[in-house]
């Protein structure tokens, strides 16, 4: 079955109506549901009490530290597995013999979950900043030294050959062939893998921490009070989304000539 691509590419003014129409029923359904009392305030507030405890924990609970703690070891853990997984899958990607070597470790550790990994880095190095960093990298790293070998493996041979052909080194071809070609999949997982660092920072925040996001969201579920919960669910997913428009966004700076910029 053929795919027929027939879309026109929406103006910027129209593109945002239509993303603010969809947070528009989101609230609308929200609103509906708690203010008719439909749903109980104990399990879901309405907007307003939202606002009001967020306004509180800004104030009063020093949330904009939490906010700080938790992305300052994203940036860490997500930044450390960068600088191992990218150059790692490049070269499982132009490299037979590392892909023999690596594919086995990569396969079995990416299929363990990193909340095994909580009770024995909390062992191993504790319970401060280090050990939420290591949980990050640990859970990041497999899958994106994966996404990025997936990325070089797929380079278009027709190039390889004619650089081949024309006289080049095996090295200028990685260096003015393979990687430029791969650099928009590698930046497409990255901003895939950023996503995953903040459902794991949460994770490690959540067990034997004093500070984030993640303990916020712990602490108030122990004493029930269920508007700072899903307040701090809220700035996860604000700043998670303004982290994904980063990478959307400056994917199209950094590579306006792919076909993908055309429609992203």
């Amino acid at each position: 079955m053929k795919l027929l691509l027939n879309q026109k590419k929406l103006s910027k003014a129209k593109y945002f109506s239509i993303a603010a129409l969809s947070v528009a029923v989101v609230f609308l359904l929200w609103s509906l549901a708690t203010y008719s009392g439909l749903i109980k305030p104990f399990f879901l507030p309405t907007p307003t009490t939202i606002v009001k405890s967020i306004a509180k924990l800004f104030q009063e609970f020093g949330l904009l530290k939490d906010i700080g703690i938790s992305v300052y070891r994203i940036l860490l853990g997500f930044g450390l597995s960068c600088v191992v997984a990218i150059p790692l899958g490049i070269w499982l990607g132009i490299s037979k013999r590392s892909q023999a070597f690596f594919d086995p470790i990569i396969g079995f550790t990416r299929y363990i979950p990193p909340s095994a990994f909580v009770p024995l880095f909390i062992l191993w190095f504790g319970i401060g900043d280090l050990e939420k960093v290591l949980l990050i990298f640990a859970g990041i790293t497999p899958y994106l030294a994966i996404l990025t070998f997936d990325v070089v493996a797929n380079t278009n041979r027709e190039f390889i050959e004619a650089s081949y052909t024309l006289g080049a080194k095996r090295k200028d071809i990685i260096c003015k062939i393979i990687i430029p070609q791969a650099l928009p999949g590698i930046w497409d997982a990255m901003r895939l893998m950023v996503g995953a660092a903040w459902t794991f920072v949460v994770l490690a925040e959540i067990v034997a921490s004093t500070s984030g996001l993640g303990h916020l969201i712990i602490t108030s579920q122990r004493f029930l009070q269920t508007p700072n919960v899903i307040a701090a669910i809220l700035i996860i997913g604000v700043l998670g989304l303004l982290t994904d428009y980063f990478f959307k966004y400056t994917y199209k700076i950094f590579f306006p000539w792919t076909e993908k910029s055309t429609y992203a």
